[in-house]
């Protein structure tokens, strides 16, 4: 009882954080990182990767519906340069767009690595000077916990965290950008669902960050009973208090796994509300691409063809007659086909650019220990 006493009366006294994650947090991995100096390039770098993308998908869907034949003069003569100039140019955007993919990569692994030295050394240097106060109130296993899990978490999830939120928002908003471009009113009927993502998010969001901070805090206890059965195993021996001190560990453990589990069953909630979400975002995105074509096709009597596509397929052989009805469908089909791949592939970027958003909010749980440690540690 005396056990379980003490260890409830560790876990009131260790401070945590509660409410959103401060954009100090954020701002203080930036600067450790290089800030302006780092974080420029990367956005630009990452901006440039998303336009070369975007134009690689658009002119390849112009090329296969025959209109960037028409544009090049498709019924004039032309040499075997003339007749490979669209391909050359689809495979330039598709290199730039890897060539800069890469460059990413390197500037992401740079930054990270930066990063993660200095914030290291200055929690190092922090504890190191702090005052002997310090060390008589603060457990030892919380101490560690901050140079095991949290510096872990610092090294190999932030900043790859980081850098797939970005990557995944400016992915979903080109591909947001095209839909729109080509398919209005599937962007309009698509606005429900979206708005239902944004509500899954704001209802995960506190439970996810609060579930994690819990997490941290629970594992201290863990190395302060290991470190105590290091230091003291032939005292613990000699006293017969190795079932106590077994008891002991045991209790925290179980409540750490508790908080560990409370996570992992909000984390399921999430995956499964996206997952339908992106199935229905799947099947609205194939209804309309089927009724655009149907309609389209249907256009046989004259004046027909001028409604055709309900909106959604706009190209220049759209309006007037039944020969406009047939013309529209071919002029159209390698953009509805981009359409219907973006659509396809939209249910998965917006599931992964909601995940890895939250995931940053959560790993920067670890920023913000460390920096809680770094401000308010009192120095000599």
């Amino acid at each position: 009882a005396i056990a379980g006493a003490e260890d409830e009366r560790e876990e009131v006294e260790e401070e945590r954080a509660s409410g959103a994650v401060k954009c100090a947090v954020l701002g203080h991995y930036i600067k450790g990182s290089g800030g302006a100096l780092a974080a420029v390039p990367f956005v630009l770098c990452f901006l440039v990767q998303a336009a070369l993308e975007r134009g690689a998908d658009l002119w390849l869907g112009l090329w296969s519906s025959g209109e960037a034949d028409d544009a090049a003069g498709a019924g004039s003569p032309r040499s075997r340069v003339e007749e490979l100039q669209p391909l050359y140019l689809y495979l330039g955007l598709s290199l730039g767009s890897a060539g800069t993919t890469m460059l990413i990569l390197f500037l992401a692994a740079h930054t990270s690595w930066r990063a993660s030295g200095a914030l290291h050394a200055q929690l190092l240097d922090a504890v190191l000077g702090a005052r002997q106060a310090f060390f008589d109130a603060t457990a030892v296993g919380r101490i560690l916990n901050r140079f095991t899990r949290d510096t872990n978490t610092i090294d190999e999830q932030v900043g790859w965290t980081l850098f797939h939120s970005v990557l995944q928002l400016l992915e979903l908003l080109s591909m947001l950008g095209v839909l729109v471009l080509v398919t209005r009113t599937f962007a309009l009927a698509a606005l429900p669902l979206l708005l239902l993502f944004v509500q899954i998010g704001r209802a995960y969001r506190p439970a996810g960050r609060e579930l994690e901070r819990l997490v941290a805090v629970r594992n201290s206890p863990l190395f302060q009973l290991f470190t105590e059965a290091l230091h003291g195993a032939p005292l613990i021996r000699a006293a017969r208090l190795t079932s106590l001190h077994e008891r002991r560990y045991r209790s925290a453990l179980l409540r750490a796994e508790r908080a560990r589990f409370s996570r992992g069953a909000v984390q399921r909630w999430l995956d499964l509300s996206v997952q339908l979400l992106g199935s229905c975002m799947v099947a609205l995105v194939v209804a309309f691409a089927v009724a655009a074509r149907a309609t389209e096709g249907g256009g046989d009597g004259p004046g027909e063809s001028g409604s055709g596509g309900v909106g959604m397929f706009d190209s220049p052989g759209e309006g007037g007659g039944g020969g406009g009805g047939g013309g529209s469908s071919s002029s159209s089909g390698g953009l509805i086909g981009l359409a219907l791949s973006y659509g396809l592939g939209i249910a998965y970027a917006l599931q992964g650019a909601l995940q890895v958003v939250l995931r940053l909010e959560i790993d920067l749980v670890s920023v913000e220990r460390n920096l809680q440690y770094c401000e308010e540690t009192p120095q000599e």
